[in-house]
This record gives C-alpha cells, sequence and structure tokens, in this order.
C-alpha cells in the first residue's frame, strides 16, 4: 500500500467519525481528479459534480465498521463516481428516449463541450473525447487521477491486465488521432 493510500484512509476514517478539518481535505485531494473523471464519462460538468457528491454522500451513509474495511478510499470512491455516472447516464438516456429529445441532447453536449475544453488541451482533449468510453475511462483514471491499475481494478471491477491492455489500445489510438491531426494541420512538432 502505498503512503498516499494511507494518508487518505486515515482521513477517511477520521471523516467518517465527524472530523470536518478531516473531511475538507479528502475532498479537496481526492474530489478534482473524480470530477474529470465523471465529466470524461458524462460529459456534463453540472452532472459530474453532482456524481461525485453522490459519491461523498455513499461514503458518510457507510458504518464505522464498513470503513474499517476500505484499503483504497480513492479507488472506492471513484468506483462509487462510477456508478452514480452511469446511473445519470442510463436515467438521461430514458427521459430522452421518452421524450423524443435528441436535438436538445446534442446541443447539450456541445454546449457542456466547453467547459471540458478548459480542462484540458486542444488537440489531446478531442482526441481523449473521440475514444470509446471504456478505453477513455481508463486514460482519465490513469492521467489525470494518478490511479494504478490495481487501484482501477478494485474502483471498475475489471482485471488489471484489461486494464493494462486497454491503457496501451487507447494510447495508440491517441498517438495515432492526434499524429493524423497534426499531420492534416501542417504541424510537424506534434508526433
Amino acid at each position: 500500500m502505498i503512503q498516499r493510500d494511507l494518508e487518505e484512509r486515515d482521513l477517511l476514517r477520521k471523516a467518517r467519525r465527524g472530523d470536518e478539518a478531516a473531511t475538507r481535505l479528502l475532498y479537496a485531494r481526492i474530489a478534482p481528479s473524480l470530477l474529470v473523471y465523471a465529466r470524461s464519462i458524462l460529459r456534463d460538468a453540472d452532472l459530474a459534480e453532482d456524481a461525485v457528491q453522490g459519491a461523498f454522500l455513499r461514503m458518510f451513509r457507510m458504518s464505522v465498521r464498513k470503513i474499517h474495511g476500505v484499503q483504497c478510499p480513492r479507488a472506492m470512491l471513484a468506483a462509487w463516481t462510477r456508478s452514480e455516472s452511469l446511473t445519470m447516464l442510463r436515467t438521461q438516456r430514458r427521459r430522452e428516449t421518452r421524450e423524443g429529445a435528441w436535438r436538445i441532447r446534442d446541443e447539450q453536449r456541445r454546449m457542456s463541450m466547453q467547459g471540458w475544453e478548459v480542462d484540458l488541451v486542444g488537440e489531446v482533449r478531442q482526441a481523449v473525447d473521440a475514444l470509446p468510453r471504456q478505453l477513455r475511462e481508463v486514460v482519465v483514471l490513469k492521467h489525470v487521477a494518478q490511479m494504478t491499475f490495481d487501484q482501477m481494478s478494485l474502483a471498475i471491477g475489471v482485471s488489471r491486465n484489461t486494464l493494462a491492455a486497454r491503457h496501451r489500445r487507447a494510447m495508440d489510438q491517441l498517438r495515432q488521432s492526434i499524429s493524423h491531426d497534426a499531420k492534416v494541420r501542417g504541424r510537424t512538432d506534434v508526433v
């Protein structure tokens, strides 16, 4: 177990016992990367905030006994953020299907992309956004949330080897996409 996991586990236990300073510190350490992760799934900054807050609320509903069994709070919260985000997506899709609001969804997606552009830089952001969800998820967890493959495995319930393969495939696709886009624009500084 790495030092960061031990510190976050200690903060989690203190936060669950009502220590407000520990709660704030735990949120400050973990929430920013979870927000980017949720936004990569939902493609909406407001929904991403709701998903992360839902994950933290779920943490506070856990019994103290269960909290003591948590080995990696970051992975647990990432798993819950993923669950909250996917539930929101399913709910949103059902609503859109019922209402027949496909045009509205496309407009909302275009508008929410403006917030996403602030988080990542131009071509890389576009290339990551174009990846399939499963590959995009691994890239965000690895490079934004700075999670190990073992932590990601705990968070999303997929084997470490599968995640490593997805990561390699995502990096290959990103390399090809960015390289292709650079050639189209006549840039030679991007490879």
